[in-house]
């Protein structure tokens, strides 16, 4: 059998969640001896062509076992012709974020996919408890979905999008990151070289989103929680993005959390540090609010940053009441995800939208382009820097 599994993910995002979901998966398919591949796709690539400079990618470098770059659909079919099974997911990627003439949301369905291949979707999310885009889009997707032979989703109200929108059936699994016991994330922690200890007895928060639906979030529980030292999970105190590590280090060793980021509280969860969680204006609380109830722990949602008080630090969770349910459902998430590895690979025949087809031309050719351009600059950095080498020698 073919052990090579292709992941299709959110790819170079500056998101510490999406970030861990991949490094979970790929840590728990190495666990059921299987091979895992990060495909380097990303719809924003025709731009950068897969350079990168950003605080996680060190992380992504050591961890993440990633395949070239890729952006035409002709390089998504190349670089995964040798995998006989892809996994789409997990995290927001069935969401469609914005009204794009490419359609990139269409890449995370499996439109480029052929041949002979065994595809599925682990932990993959809507984002939302309805699908932004119009009936055409819907028709499409509902005809790609039946190219997979399973469908995991990370909440219920995906599975009934599933059926009532698209008509077919999935099967709701954990996240991702809850595969893995907490001892593989502090290993990360323990064996960082550049982490940070924080003072004692501090609350951690993050928040995403902008100022305007918070307000000045450092002002706000400074305010509210007087007397507390207050950390921001994300950021130093340099304003930099912290590295994964580091944000991992600031929610396990947190006396309390404070956040509306659906992996943050996954991982307050899974460190079992007492959380609140916020709504946000923007969505993404439905997935939010699943695990909550899948956890009995409904007693952590408010509705604002303001409802937030000093009698709130004092919140009660049964932890051994959370860790059973947990295990129960990391049963059944790990039946799932090996019964589509011991799936046959079917034929999946050739998927075509001449029109879009069209449109994507017009950003690969962009693409193209940036990438040559990359290619030549570099060829000429390490043509001077032999250059320089020689004449010294």
């Amino acid at each position: 059998m073919n052990k090579d599994v292709g992941i299709l993910t959110y790819d170079y995002p500056t998101n510490y969640g999406a970030v861990l979901q991949t490094f979970a998966l790929c840590e728990k398919l190495k666990m059921l001896n299987f091979i895992p591949h990060v495909i380097r796709w990303g719809s924003h690539y025709h731009m950068t062509a897969g350079i990168e400079n950003d605080n996680l990618k060190m992380f992504r470098d050591k961890y993440l076992p990633r395949t070239q770059v890729c952006y035409t659909t002709q390089e998504l079919r190349d670089i995964t012709s040798n995998f006989s099974k892809i996994l789409i997911g997990g995290d927001q990627v069935f969401r469609r974020w914005a009204d794009l003439e490419e359609e990139p949301v269409l890449r995370y369905f499996g439109d480029w996919i052929v041949g002979e291949k065994t595809l599925a979707s682990y932990g993959a999310s809507f984002g939302l408890d309805y699908f932004n885009g119009n009936n055409e889009l819907i028709e499409k997707i509902k005809f790609l979905l039946k190219r997979f032979d399973r469908i995991g989703i990370r909440e219920k109200s995906g599975v009934e999008l599933l059926k009532n929108t698209f008509l077919t059936n999935g099967v709701e699994v954990l996240d991702p990151v809850f595969l893995l016991d907490k001892n593989k994330y502090e290993f990360l922690i323990d064996n960082a070289p550049d982490i940070k200890p924080n003072a004692t007895d501090y609350i951690a928060y993050m928040c995403l989103g902008n100022n305007s639906e918070f307000g000045d979030i450092d002002t706000v529980l400074k305010s509210t929680l007087k007397n507390e030292n207050i950390v921001n999970i994300n950021k130093n105190s340099n304003n930099e993005n912290n590295s994964i590590e580091q944000w991992l280090y600031n929610i396990h060793n947190a006396k309390f959390v404070i956040t509306n980021s659906f992996h943050c509280v996954a991982f307050a969860i899974i460190f079992n540090r007492p959380f609140i969680v916020v709504n946000r204006e923007y969505g993404g609380n439905s997935r939010i609010k699943n695990i909550l109830e899948n956890l009995k722990l409904t007693q952590c949602q408010r509705s604002n940053l303001d409802d937030i008080s000093h009698s709130d630090l004092n919140l009660q969770i049964n932890w051994d009441e959370v860790s059973n349910v947990l295990a129960s459902k990391r049963k059944k998430s790990e039946n799932f995800l090996n019964e589509v590895l011991e799936l046959s690979p079917t034929t999946k025949d050739l998927y075509s939208d001449p029109k879009l087809d069209k449109i994507r031309t017009k950003y690969e050719k962009k693409y193209q382009k940036k990438k040559q351009k990359l290619q030549n600059k570099n060829k000429k950095n390490i043509f001077n820097t032999l250059m320089n080498l020689f004449t010294k020698n």
